[in-house]
């Protein structure tokens, strides 16, 4: 039995005579008759009894229309899905932890007020492993601190947070927010591990301009670690980017201590592809870039209001 036979007898059976289901159907009315007799015939089983021009449901045409019901139902269903496939685009996006914050969630609700059928997957994971798999295909964007020339992609760099040092509130006197190199020596100094942006550019830098690197009393690959250790023990020095730090700074906990000549900031990669063949993928970039550009002048603001940088009367 064809798809539309069960049409037909649903419409029969819910307008209650032949000449409305047909009238619905946009059929005449021999066809839909015609229609009945045939899956009457194909079953062997009368489905409507004709009493005075009208048509009862038999009891067994009261079974077949439960099933013609939920048959059509599912059918209906499935059809809207496989329908929905071509119209549902996806938009894949790698982010560094940094941007796994109110940034992403900035650019994605501005994002979906144009393209609200494109479907945003995120993956969070550390830079490397984010650069491999764009390489490999498997990301149309990625946000990253730091990213390689590349003849494959477009590379976005827009200056990024500032690494800062800092320690608890009242632990650094006044007349000591601007600390010398070897007066960091003397503390005790909180860094992430290696291998951390942040880590590996204070070391990049110290070397160069110093010839030897810092060593902490602690480290750790958690940045809430770090915050944590810095507020609870005495003569304790951290260093981390911005962005791990606003909060503690909004809520006035840690000073910012300036280091003479220190100035290190990360740059922020929007990495995207020259080619670019998702729908959104292209709106998706020019968003984040405004995105960036806007937390850049927010973390700006937020320093000045807490005194950094230092600058001598």
């Amino acid at each position: 039995m064809k798809l539309q036979y069960w049409r037909i007898f649903v419409a029969v059976c819910e307008n209650g005579s032949i000449s409305a289901a047909a009238r619905k159907l946009f059929m005449t009315q021999p066809a839909v008759s015609r229609s009945i007799m045939e899956m009457e015939e194909h079953y062997k089983i009368r489905l409507f009894e004709r009493i005075n021009n009208r048509l009862i449901l038999t009891e067994e045409g009261r079974t077949v229309l439960g099933y013609a019901r939920e048959m059509l139902s599912h059918y209906d269903q499935m059809d809207a899905a496989i329908k929905g496939l071509s119209d549902r685009h996806q938009l894949r996006v790698g982010l560094s932890p940094t941007f796994a914050c109110s940034m992403i969630t900035d650019i994605l609700q501005k994002f979906s007020l144009q393209y609200p059928d494109v479907e945003v997957r995120i993956c969070v994971n550390q830079a490397p492993l984010l650069i491999e798999k764009m390489t490999a295909g498997e990301f149309d964007v990625i946000l990253v601190h730091r990213m390689q020339e590349s003849k494959s992609f477009m590379i976005e760099e827009i200056p990024g947070d500032e690494h800062l040092f800092f320690a608890r509130k009242g632990n650094i006197l006044p007349d000591r927010k601007v600390l010398s190199f070897y007066d960091l020596r003397g503390k005790k100094l909180c860094l992430k591990i290696k291998g951390h942006v942040s880590r590996d550019m204070l070391d990049t830098l110290t070397r160069e301009r110093y010839g030897t690197v810092l060593t902490p009393v602690f480290e750790s690959v958690d940045a809430r670690a770090v915050v944590n250790y810095v507020l609870n023990i005495k003569n304790s020095i951290g260093m981390l980017p911005y962005c791990e730090l606003h909060e503690e700074l909004q809520r006035g906990q840690i000073s910012i201590v300036q280091v003479k000549g220190f100035k290190s900031v990360r740059n922020f990669c929007v990495v995207s592809r020259k080619k670019k063949s998702v729908i959104g993928e292209e709106l998706f970039v020019t968003l984040a870039e405004e995105v960036l550009e806007k937390y850049r002048k927010i973390m700006e603001e937020q320093l000045r209001q807490a005194g950094y940088p230092y600058q001598p009367e």
